[in-house]
C-alpha cells in the first residue's frame, strides 16, 4: 500500500453524524481562538482626557507647593498616563490555553498582527458559512475538509500581503503616497479580504501587471488540463430503461458517473427532484403524466460543468 493512488473517479464519501459535529466543535474552537487573540491585539482605549496644564505644573512648582491638590492631581495623571502606554505596547497572543505577552511592541508591528486576525476572522466567517450550508443539505464531502481547516490560514496570509502592499502605497491609484491606515481601516480591509479572497487575490494580480507587464503569450509552462472529476455527469445506464403505459409513478435509478453536489435533473424537459441512494447513484419518480402513452422520454443531469447526454428512458405499450 502507498500513498497514492490512481483512479479515473475518485469515490465521493460524505461526512458522518459525528464527523459533522466534530467539525463544527472545530470552527467553534478556532473562532474563540481567533477572537481571543483580535482582543489580545485591540490597542487599549486611551484614558480620560487630562489637563495638560496640570502636568505642565510639575516643572514650576516650589518645595512648598509639592503637596498641593493640583501636583497630586498631575502625578495621578501621568501614572496613569504611564501605565495606559505600557499597556499599550503589550499584544497578547493566545494559542488556546496559553498567554505569550509581547511587550514593546511597535505601532506597525500592530497594525499588522491586526490583519493577520482579522483576515482569517473574515476566512473564517466564509467557510463557517459553506460549512453550514453542505452540512445542512447532508452534501458535505470529505474531500472538502482540509479546505475549512488551511482556509483561515490563507485568508490570514493574503490579509497580510495586501496591508503590506497597502501600506507601501503600490496599489493606490495615480502613484499616490502610501495610506495612513488607523487599526478601524486594516480591520476593516483586512476582514473583507479573507470574506472575498477571491477578489483580493484579482486585485493583487491586477498590482503586480501594472508594476511587471508580463509578455505577450507568458503563462505556465505545463498548464493545468482539466480534471475529469469536475467534468459534466454521465448516465451510464437507467433502472429500468423501459417502462410500461401506466397510470402510477414508477420508480427510476440513474446510474452516473461524476455526480457533482450541485447536479440537477429534467425529465421530459421538466426539472424533477431526486435522491441520493446509499449505492452513490441517483434515484427519482417517474411522473404518471409521463407515462400516459408510449413514446420515449428524455432524462438529463446538469452542473457547473455542462449537461450530460440525454438518456432515453422507453415507455413501451
Amino acid at each position: 500500500m502507498g500513498w497514492f493512488i490512481r483512479s479515473q473517479r475518485p469515490p465521493k464519501r460524505y461526512v458522518t453524524k459525528l464527523g459533522t459535529i466534530f467539525t463544527a466543535l472545530l470552527f467553534l474552537a478556532m473562532g474563540l481562538v481567533v477572537l481571543a487573540n483580535i482582543i489580545g491585539a485591540w490597542p487599549m482605549s486611551p484614558p480620560a482626557s487630562v489637563d495638560v496644564r496640570l502636568v505642565d505644573t510639575l516643572s514650576t512648582v516650589t518645595p512648598a507647593e509639592i503637596d498641593s491638590l493640583e501636583v497630586r492631581v498631575a502625578r495621578e495623571a501621568l501614572a496613569l498616563i504611564r501605565e495606559a502606554t505600557e499597556a499599550g505596547d503589550t499584544i497578547q497572543t493566545y494559542v488556546f490555553l496559553w498567554s505569550i505577552d509581547t511587550i514593546g511592541a511597535p505601532w506597525d508591528f500592530r497594525l499588522l498582527v491586526i490583519a493577520l486576525w482579522f483576515g482569517a476572522l473574515g476566512s473564517l466567517l466564509h467557510a463557517g458559512s459553506s460549512f453550514v450550508r453542505y452540512a445542512g443539505n447532508r452534501q458535505l464531502v470529505v474531500s472538502w475538509l482540509p479546505w475549512y481547516i488551511v482556509r483561515p490560514f490563507l485568508g490570514a496570509g493574503l490579509a497580510a500581503v495586501f496591508y503590506v502592499v497597502m501600506r507601501a502605497g503600490i496599489g493606490t491609484a495615480g502613484g499616490a503616497a502610501p495610506i495612513d491606515m488607523n487599526h478601524y481601516t486594516v480591520a476593516a480591509f483586512a476582514a473583507l479580504v479573507g470574506l472575498f479572497t477571491h477578489g483580493a487575490t484579482v486585485k493583487l494580480k491586477e498590482v503586480f501587471d501594472a508594476i511587471f507587464p508580463p509578455r505577450d503569450g507568458a503563462g505556465d509552462a505545463d498548464p493545468l488540463r482539466e480534471d475529469s472529476s469536475v467534468a459534466a455527469p454521465r448516465i451510464t445506464s437507467l433502472i429500468p430503461s423501459r417502462v410500461p403505459v401506466g397510470t402510477d409513478p414508477v420508480p427510476v435509478e440513474i446510474v452516473v458517473d461524476n455526480p457533482s453536489r450541485d447536479v440537477t435533473l429534467a425529465v421530459g424537459g421538466e426539472e424533477t427532484e431526486f435522491e441520493r441512494l446509499p449505492s452513490g447513484n441517483l434515484g427519482f419518480e417517474l411522473k404518471s403524466g409521463l407515462r400516459a402513452a408510449e413514446g420515449t422520454v428524455d432524462v438529463v443531469l446538469t452542473s457547473d460543468a455542462g449537461p450530460s447526454e440525454p438518456a432515453p428512458l422507453v415507455i413501451t405499450p
